[in-house]
């Protein structure tokens, strides 16, 4: 009977959740997420599941707490779960957001092609090959991703005029991150200007519009920097743009766009990162947004975002930076072959085409690319060397069983995730008041120091009297302090 009520939609939702599933799973269970930004946010999860403020440790000379790095609840509210999935925990519920996005483009696309059965399955197949989507899921986890699935259902029960559903997703996407409420009301702008004709949909976008920017201004200002007393809000790193941006813009406009396309560092090692994200963007479907202006006004602030950075980490596909183009390039690519409808089989060519694309130039992007810090090995799903670690895992494991309780953990980077269970966890090298060291002989990635260092480190670790060696085999150490 199960299988019976098995429709295609359900069938493309399970494939691409064993996809996302060996991106994302496969990934952290070969030991490549990191201390940034999965081990940061299980630790906030484990602190949150047991009644305790997120302490940060990894990062408290930046951030008094997790709610003064980002204002997400999400990690509140995910929290419980941390008990049943473990250290899998915020990477399983990303995925699950994603395939429920997926099935809200579903839903909106039936909307617009009501007595058409295989469009709205196509867009979703579109939707989800759109290389947001997977960079997104090949680096740890972040609210960003599950907040930009929710934007599809908030559109969806929009058009439909399901207000209070509309509020509900309005309130799911604003508790994520301060700049989802930014970005929230130039949704608002858009939708303000793609339904006119009703002074209901009016109304709720210029309030919900107007809610979301308060919102906005309302954290970055005053709840941000009292939380993080001393630190301040620490991610507004956009010089080129000012003190006042309005003003910045309407002083020489010219110029500012001019800074927006090319790569305004004065590095030559950046250049090419943004024009690739121009290009991916307008393959994936983003060329057809020209024709629904109301959906290239909702991607103003995250354009913004990125090309005015001044990490140009930011400005290419890698990431978690993209996600928010995918839910708008195939809502907006929706509504403009919506115009086609009456004739279905006019409408399955650019669809189709469309798919083509979207996949070709993910495709191309996996074997090669511009954009900073691009790991083959992490994104690369369909290549066996993805499914292969460079760490004895069994090791790691009989390593961890031997860690005390309440040890003051200074770990390699990698490690992290997986023992977010301790109050106190360090990224190596900075130890602080650590009294243990857990660390890998050959990291991968070094990140603050060099294989010389660690190699000095743990040869005094290994004679030095006052430190005990729990384990040292098959390139896996761990000390404790006498």
């Amino acid at each position: 009977n199960i299988l019976k009520k098995i429709q295609l939609h359900h069938l493309v939702s399970i494939i691409f959740f064993i996809v996302f599933c060996l991106i994302s799973l496969v990934n952290h269970y070969n030991y490549r997420s990191y201390a940034l930004d999965l081990g940061l946010f299980n630790q906030s999860i484990w602190n949150y599941a047991h009644f305790q403020n997120a302490n940060y440790s990894i990062a408290d000379e930046l951030y008094t707490c997790q709610l003064g790095d980002h204002f997400s609840l999400y990690f509140i509210l995910i929290s419980p779960f941390c008990w049943i999935f473990g250290s899998y925990t915020l990477l399983i519920f990303q995925i699950v957001a994603i395939i429920i996005g997926g099935y809200g483009i579903y839903k909106f696309a039936q909307l617009k092609f009501e007595d058409n059965k295989i469009l709205p399955l196509l867009f979703m197949i579109q939707f989800y090959g759109i290389w947001g989507i997977i960079s997104a899921l090949s680096y740890d986890y972040h609210d960003n991703v599950v907040a930009a699935m929710f934007v599809p259902w908030f559109i969806y029960y929009f058009k439909i005029g399901n207000w209070k559903r509309v509020v509900l997703f309005f309130i799911l996407i604003i508790i994520s991150k301060e700049n989802m409420a930014l970005w929230l009301g130039f949704i608002c702008a858009g939708l303000f200007i793609s339904n006119f004709k009703s002074k209901k949909h009016l109304m709720f976008s210029v309030v919900l519009g107007l809610l979301a920017i308060i919102y906005f201004i309302l954290v970055v200002k005053i709840i941000l920097p009292t939380i993080n007393s001393g630190h301040g809000y620490v991610h507004l790193s956009y010089s080129v743009l000012g003190d006042n941006p309005i003003k910045t813009f309407l002083n020489d406009p010219l110029h500012l766009i001019k800074l927006f396309l090319n790569n305004h560092l004065n590095n030559p090692y950046f250049d090419g990162i943004k024009e690739e994200t121009f290009t991916v963007f307008l393959l994936s479907g983003g060329v057809l947004l020209f024709l629904r202006p109301d959906y290239l006004i909702m991607l103003i602030p995250i354009f913004a975002q990125k090309m005015f950075s001044d990490d140009a980490g930011k400005w290419g596909i890698n990431g978690h930076y993209s996600i928010e183009f995918v839910p708008i390039i195939t809502m907006g690519a929706i509504e403009v072959i919506a115009m086609l409808k009456k004739s279905p089989k006019i409408a399955l060519m650019p669809t189709v085409l469309l798919i083509w694309y979207t996949y070709k130039s993910n495709y191309d992007k996996l074997e090669i690319r511009t954009s900073l810090y691009y790991s083959k090995v992490h994104s690369q799903f369909y290549d066996k060397s993805h499914y292969e670690c460079s760490y004895n895992i069994s090791a790691i494991n009989e390593a961890t069983k031997l860690i005390p309780d309440d040890a003051k953990i200074c770990a390699t980077s990698m490690l992290l995730p997986h023992i977010y269970n301790h109050k106190y966890i360090y990224q190596y090298p900075i130890n602080k008041d650590a009294n243990c060291f857990f660390l890998l002989e050959n990291p991968e990635l070094l990140y603050m120091y060099t294989k010389e260092d660690l190699d000095k480190h743990l040869s005094l670790l290994r004679t030095d009297n006052t430190w005990t060696t729990l384990y040292d085999k098959q390139g896996v150490c761990l000390f404790i302090h006498k």
